[in-house]
């Protein structure tokens, strides 16, 4: 919402709207026993007192004071209703079988022509504060909108991995490009990555956000196309790696019962020892401990 002054103002992402939407996503991979990645912006996970805590320092930093001037405006109007989820931290951990990963503090957008290295240190140094402040060890990181920059700094804050960025997952790519993308049923699994400092995650496959244009994409042309990436994965030893926007679950119908689909198929083919999913942290670390692609 930080760029959408309409979606602010209409609001359809709530509070209540978001515990439900999490709540679905816990039920259905504890039902089928698959573990997951939550990659939390840090300022969302967190409450108005946190934000207001790290405020000067972020609007110190010209980027960011571009950046939060629709949140800045929300807050001064007494709206906060959709910008945070402080209990979700906790209701993650309680799980006791998912990893919390960061995409970052603000959701800074790194391409946009102001932001410099010291504007993502910034986050960086933000993020690490929030997670001293909530005892949560961060192994993994997601860039916002997938832009990727200054990775090299990610090391120096105990990262271990980042998601890598391909085609469909690039924000402002082709929309023509990427709907084409999003209906190639032949889609393989990703190559292993090589070993790194932080190590580049395979990119992965989105799936598909049931909103707009994409409402077009049957829902048995999307599974077909996640299941040839699975099978793919099973049979060369690559990586299936699905991923999406919980909050894709408010704003698409039908989005809980295609991710339970997908996750169905995870499951299925778990029970065959064909494929074992893992974390991104797990990946990272198996990568790191064993030299080499030994994760399926």
């Amino acid at each position: 919402m930080a760029d959408d002054p309409a979606m602010a103002m209409s609001n359809p992402i709530g509070y209540n709207s978001l515990v439900k939407a999490y709540a679905r996503i816990f039920e259905i991979l504890e039902r089928h026993d698959v573990p997951a990645t939550f990659a939390l912006v840090g300022l969302f996970a967190g409450g108005y007192e946190e934000y207001v805590e790290s405020r000067d320092q972020l609007l110190e930093s010209k980027p960011h004071n571009s950046w939060l001037q629709i949140p800045e405006q929300s807050f001064a109007a007494g709206i906060t209703d959709g910008w945070f989820y402080p209990e979700l931290v906790e209701r993650i951990r309680s799980r006791g079988m998912h990893e919390v990963a960061s995409h970052s503090y603000s959701h800074l957008p790194l391409h946009n022509s102001d932001v410099t290295q010291n504007s993502f240190t910034t986050e960086l140094n933000l993020v690490q504060r929030w997670s001293i402040k909530n005892s949560v060890k961060l192994s993994t990181f997601i860039f916002s909108r997938n832009q990727i920059q200054y990775a090299e700094a990610l090391h120096n804050f105990g990262y271990l991995g980042f998601r890598q960025c391909d085609l469909q997952n690039a924000a402002y790519a082709n929309r023509v490009k990427i709907l084409q993308d999003e209906c190639n049923i032949r889609k393989k699994s990703d190559e292993h990555s090589a070993f790194g400092e932080p190590i580049a995650i395979p990119p992965g496959t989105f799936l598909n956000w049931r909103h707009g244009p994409r409402r077009a994409i049957p829902k048995q042309l999307t599974l077909k196309r996640w299941s040839n990436v699975l099978r793919h994965a099973a049979d060369t030893g690559g990586v299936a790696h699905l991923w999406l926007h919980p909050h894709n679950l408010v704003t698409a119908k039908g989005q809980d019962s295609l991710f339970e689909s997908a996750i169905s198929m995870v499951a299925t083919m778990h029970k065959k020892s064909q494929i074992r999913p893992v974390t991104q942290k797990q990946y990272c670390e198996e990568l790191s401990t064993l030299g080499g692609p030994h994760v399926r």
